[in-house]
């Protein structure tokens, strides 16, 4: 049974020590302390209608409205959250594997990247790009042309 927060306050320790954020289809993130393996479920409005892609960096979800391409970082450790604009992600998700980010936001040499699924496209590419552009960057690696793979 988790433990439920009304006042949109993070778990205990959040951000000290590493824990698994699990989203759900409304407003409600579950934290899972890897420690204990106890749970903690806290009301973050900003998610609702949102797919959590990812925690990175200790406190900052990468996030996408998968109806509108909308996509953004969630820093929700500050009151109120920071929220950091990124374009929009037209790829599918399926097609799409890993996803990490490269520096903290508020460094100038942020970047987001995610790697191609394998199993599903017949090239491997990696989208990358960093807060404030307009557009993910694509780099393709074909197999077919040197026939080896990542």
């Amino acid at each position: 049974m988790a433990a439920k927060s009304d006042d949109h306050s993070l778990p205990p320790g959040f951000g000290t020590r590493p824990w698994l954020v699990q989203g759900s289809r409304g407003d409600t993130l579950t934290f899972v302390d890897v420690s204990d393996l106890s749970l903690h479920e806290t009301v973050v409005p900003e998610v609702r209608g949102k797919t959590c892609l990812g925690c990175m960096h200790g406190d900052w979800l990468l996030m996408l409205d998968e109806s509108t391409a909308d996509c953004f970082l969630l820093r929700i450790t500050t009151n109120p959250r920071t929220k950091v604009q990124l374009p929009p992600l037209r790829q599918p998700l399926e097609f799409l594997s890993t996803c990490e980010m490269l520096e903290s936001p508020e460094s100038p040499n942020c970047t987001v990247v995610f790697s191609s699924s394998a199993e599903v496209e017949e090239e491997s590419y990696l989208l990358h790009c960093h807060p404030g552009e307009e557009e993910w960057t694509k780099l393709v690696y074909s197999k077919e042309e040197t026939g080896t793979s990542w």
